[in-house]
C-alpha cells in the first residue's frame, strides 16, 4: 500500500457504485476505517446511492487529542503531511499488531495511510459548504476506538446534518460496549457480534431503533 493514491480510492468508490447500480435498484454502501473513508466519499459525491453507512472513518489517525476541536484537526492535518512526505515505514517494525485474527495484516504502510487520511480530510473540508449527495447517511463511531479520531468523524456528520437536514444520523457505541476499532470481523479479540450485527443490519435500512444498553443514538 506504499504507492496508494487518493485518486485510486476515489476511483474504487465510483467503480463499486457503478457495478452495484447494474445489479440492483437500491444501493447501500457500508465501509469501515479506510473503507469508511471510501464510503464517506461516496456519501459526499454519489447521488445514485440510497444509503451510505460510514463506520469509524480514518479521517485522522491521532485519536481524540485532549486539545479541543482545533487541536484535533491541527494535529491530524500535520500527521497527514508527515505520512505523505516522509519516507515510507511499515508500522509493524516499531509497533507490531498482536492478538488479531490469523488472517489479519500485521501493520500499515505509512504512505498509504497518509493518502487515506488525505482523502478523508478533503471530504471533511468539502462538507463544510457542500451538501452530501447520497440520499441518507449514517455515521457510526465507537467511544473506545483508539485507532481513528472520533472528533473529526462526528464533526463530519454534523457538517452533513447542517447542509442536509433530516438525511443524516450519528450513532455511537458507548464505552460500555467494550469494542475495538474493527467492530465487524467476528474473529477479533473483543468482538461482540451479538450486539453489533443487529445494529449494523438495521442501520442499513431506512430507520434504526435502540437495540440495547450498549448502543445509543444521537441526533
Amino acid at each position: 500500500m506504499e504507492h496508494l493514491r487518493a485518486q485510486e480510492l476515489r476511483a474504487f468508490g465510483d467503480e463499486i457504485v457503478d457495478i452495484a447500480r447494474g445489479l440492483g435498484e437500491c444501493v447501500t454502501v457500508l465501509g469501515l476505517s479506510g473503507g469508511g473513508v471510501v464510503a464517506a466519499w461516496i456519501a459526499q459525491c454519489r447521488a445514485d446511492v440510497e444509503r451510505a453507512v460510514v463506520i469509524a472513518p480514518c479521517l485522522g489517525v491521532v485519536a481524540n487529542v485532549p486539545l479541543g476541536f482545533t487541536g484535533n484537526i491541527v494535529v491530524n492535518r500535520f500527521a497527514t503531511l508527515l505520512m505523505r512526505y516522509l519516507p515510507n515505514m511499515m508500522t509493524q517494525t516499531f509497533r507490531p499488531m498482536k492478538g488479531g485474527p490469523p488472517h489479519n495484516y500485521q501493520g500499515f504502510a505509512t504512505r498509504g495511510l497518509g493518502r487515506t487520511t488525505e482523502l478523508g480530510l478533503a471530504i471533511y473540508d468539502a462538507a463544510r459548504s457542500t451538501s452530501p449527495a447520497a440520499q441518507t447517511i449514517a455515521m457510526i463511531t465507537n467511544d473506545r476506538d483508539l485507532a481513528v479520531n472520533n472528533v473529526l468523524a462526528c464533526d463530519l456528520a454534523r457538517r452533513w446534518q447542517v447542509t442536509a437536514p433530516g438525511r443524516v444520523t450519528n450513532y455511537v457505541f458507548r464505552e460500555g460496549s467494550m469494542l475495538d476499532h474493527d467492530i465487524i470481523d467476528p474473529t477479533q479479540k473483543n468482538q461482540r457480534v451479538d450486539v453489533v450485527y443487529p445494529i449494523l443490519l438495521d442501520l442499513c435500512g431506512e430507520q434504526s431503533e435502540d437495540k440495547g444498553r450498549f448502543y445509543q443514538m444521537e441526533n
